[in-house]
């Protein structure tokens, strides 16, 4: 059945004496039809509703634009310019995947498979032990480094873990640390950290008490000591609160998988045939272009 603004549009056509055709078809731009769809496209792009008369001809006349405007596009070539294909190309491949594989789920996994599948991956609801602590740094990029080291471990020596912040301020080469008494961010357990060594995190997380002072810890670039501040234990999402995240995560396995399946079937068709050395070559010509990964995925192979 059609909708109201439908028949507003099919009564505009009539009274300009011009049939109905049954495939839709409103107007003829050129060979180009003009369909109802393409109006109620025009409408959404402009932001208003088909309404009344005025707005089905404001409707359709902008349906009618744009295919004089596409056509002349494509007599200018624009649709042959290298970033138009690929955003083409680009779309067509998302509309692909929908089909192939976003409709990708199987029958709802049963209990016993969502529990199995949480028992074979705890790192996916297990939250690590976090920690943070004051660090104390002498960089040996330092002039004086020996002499701010051997100073600082007299004074901890000396004034234990109640002297910490103190030492830091007084021989800690790095500025931010200074300013902040050497305080750090919460940390992970096991982790790697940009800005400290293993040693560091090792030592954040020992058998020390709250307090208490670890180090001198010696690096190929620094020295270090470690005051531990706070300790939060490791955390498990027990299987109830996990299930919903578990039958997700299943499907977008099964999504993956395939994914792959589908493209190692066209990959297997196919013939492709590469250049001598063409990994290296891109390297070469383009490292460092493209955009950084936001963080680990399934895009690894």
């Amino acid at each position: 059945m059609m909708k109201a603004f439908e028949w507003a549009i099919v009564a505009l056509v009539l009274a300009g004496g011009v049939a109905w055709a049954d495939d839709g078809t409103l107007s003829r731009v050129g060979g180009t039809p003009v369909t109802v769809a393409d109006a109620v496209r025009a409408a959404a792009k402009g932001g208003y509703a088909i309404r009344d008369g005025e707005s089905a001809e404001r409707a359709l006349a902008e349906a009618e634009d744009f295919v004089l405007l596409a056509e002349e596009a494509r007599r200018e070539g624009i649709f042959d310019e290298d970033d138009i294909v690929q955003t083409v190309r680009a779309m067509a491949v998302q509309r692909l995947l929908a089909r192939r594989v976003g409709e990708v789920r199987g029958e709802d996994p049963d209990e016993a498979a969502m529990q199995a599948w949480y028992e074979a991956h705890p790192e996916e609801f297990t939250r690590p032990a976090v920690g943070r602590g004051r660090v104390l740094e002498v960089s040996k990029d330092a002039a004086d480094w020996e002499s701010r080291r051997d100073a600082a471990a007299t004074w901890l020596e000396e004034k234990g873990g109640a002297g910490f912040a103190e030492a830091v301020q007084k021989w800690s080469t790095d500025a931010s640390a200074r300013a902040v008494g050497g305080v750090t961010g919460w940390l992970a357990e096991g982790r790697a950290e940009r800005r400290y060594p293993a040693e560091v995190t090792e030592a954040l997380f020992g058998t020390g008490g709250m307090g208490s002072v670890e180090g001198p810890l010696e690096t190929d670039r620094a020295v270090y000591w470690v005051q531990r501040l706070e300790v939060r234990s490791a955390q498990t999402t027990p299987f109830e609160a996990a299930r919903a995240g578990v039958a997700r995560r299943m499907v977008q396995e099964a999504q993956r998988d395939a994914y792959r399946q589908f493209v190692d079937g066209l990959r297997g068709d196919a013939e492709i045939g590469r250049a001598d050395g063409a990994a290296e070559r891109l390297l070469e010509e383009a490292g460092g272009e493209g955009r950084p990964p936001a963080g680990p995925g399934p895009a690894s192979r």
